[in-house]
């Protein structure tokens, strides 16, 4: 039983010595290290590309569909401008009515504004002497107890409001 058992011991490790002499010599030359990486043929394609606009808006064209061949350079979209045309005309007219505001007053008074001006400031002196004179007239008629005190104050506050 013991030549049995050798010879099976023998068998066994003979066995195991070809097994790690193979996979020795399939990791060194047939597998690698792996820094080689996994070597392939074929082509890559790119199925999905994010594309997008410097500011968000409304898509008002599209030129291409999918699937399409596209160009560095070729437009694909458009968006809607609508929104921003009608703030370039307010933009506009703003300026405009500013810019009118400027060469006004840059231009200085007509005769006309300068003569109406004139005018009120004359009303506004002669009102205001007639209230002071209308004040003194009340003061001598309360002094002579011929009217009410009331009416002296509110002549007294006119007079004020006017100087």
């Amino acid at each position: 039983m013991d030549l049995t058992m050798t010879r099976k011991r023998a068998a066994t490790a003979a066995t195991l010595v070809i097994l790690l002499a193979v996979g020795a010599w399939f990791f060194l030359f047939r597998g690698g290290n792996g820094a080689e990486g996994i070597r392939i043929s074929g082509n890559i394609e790119t199925t999905t590309v994010e594309v997008s606009f410097k500011i968000p808006g409304r898509v008002a064209e599209r030129a291409v569909d999918e699937g399409m061949t596209v160009t560095a350079g070729q437009r694909l979209a458009r968006l809607d401008n609508t929104d921003l045309t009608d703030e370039v005309r307010a933009r506009e007219a703003e300026l405009s009515a500013v810019d009118a505001a400027l060469r006004e007053l840059t231009a200085g008074a007509r005769p006309q504004e300068i003569a109406s001006a004139r005018a009120a400031v004359e009303r506004a002196r002669s009102d205001a002497e007639k209230t002071r004179k209308d004040h003194g007239r009340t003061e001598a008629l309360l002094a002579r107890q011929l009217i009410p005190a009331q009416e002296n104050d509110a002549a007294r506050a006119a007079g004020e409001m006017a100087a």
